[in-house]
């Protein structure tokens, strides 16, 4: 079974590409410290359904999109392989405690202790080499093809996800209520004002509330690739779960379909708004 897929990655001239890390729901047969957890325990922290959210708008136009198949518990892709303590990882120098939600979880942000023994740093870098380099690895093949193609080009990458409706005490902003859409990068590092501006303007235009930076600043995949300066800007893109699943049966709601639709002609705009876009 793959652990990654590429949906509309066949047009050399496109220069706009999605990344979706956390909608994977599978346990890797290594992770067993999560194999007897419960189903609503795992899918606690999981971007549950932004991949179809996201997935037709990818084969209609077509646009490059790289979805994770592996649960987040296991190896996180929007953190780094350096993100764990001793309470997570044996043998490591930072104290226990300072990535609760780091390259594997210690815990749900409900509470729930995901990790009881740490793994050992054999087990850790082999989740490291079977996991988190090959999805990575794929996303920088596909850079250099489009490199290959036009050296110069600006390449825009919007990085998707999914956020509670209201911050948990795991989070920055505990009991406060979201906004719609958050977007993030890096307060400014990994975009340019002209990009965000866009984004943003386009989810307004579909009345949409939307904040910047607000509570997420953006992970690691936006630090790591969002460099304009490199002809890279890098938005990372929460959508609020309430406005199309139920947080406590991670069910779709009735207005699923309606709301895919009205995310996808977002995008849609955004991506033929862009220079060099087709």
């Amino acid at each position: 079974m793959s652990d990654f897929k590429w949906i509309g990655a066949n047009d050399p001239q496109r220069n706009v590409v999605i990344t979706i890390p956390h909608a994977g729901e599978r346990i890797p047969r290594e992770a067993t410290w999560l194999h007897d957890f419960e189903l609503d325990v795992l899918l606690t922290d999981v971007d549950r359904f932004v991949d179809q959210i996201y997935e037709p708008l990818a084969k209609k136009i077509p646009v490059p999109m790289l979805i994770a198949d592996i649960h987040r518990y296991a190896v996180d892709l929007n953190r780094i392989p350096t993100d764990v303590d001793w309470s997570t990882v044996e043998k490591t120098n930072t104290p226990a405690g300072t990535f609760p939600k780091g390259f594997h979880w210690k815990k749900t942000t409900d509470g729930v202790e995901l990790i009881t023994k740490a793994l050992s740093p054999v087990l850790h870098r082999q989740l490291t080499e079977l996991y988190f380099d090959p999805f990575f690895k794929s996303f920088e093949d596909w850079i250099k093809q489009r490199r290959k193609f036009d050296p110069d080009c600006m390449i825009y990458h919007l990085d998707a996800h999914s956020m509670p409706s209201r911050g948990t005490p795991a989070h920055d902003d505990p009991g406060g209520e979201r906004a719609e859409v958050v977007l993030s990068d890096r307060m400014g590092d990994a975009c340019s004002p002209a990009f965000m501006a866009l984004v943003k303007a386009q989810f307004e235009a579909a009345k949409f509330k939307v904040a910047i930076n607000d509570p997420y600043k953006g992970g690691r995949i936006t630090e790591r690739y969002g460099k304009p300066l490199s002809n890279h800007q890098t938005i990372q893109i929460e959508l609020n779960r309430a406005l199309y699943m139920n947080e406590i049966t991670k069910e779709k709601l009735p207005v699923f379909e309606a709301f895919k639709e009205r995310i996808g002609g977002v995008i849609e705009k955004i991506i033929r708004a862009l220079p060099l876009s087709a």
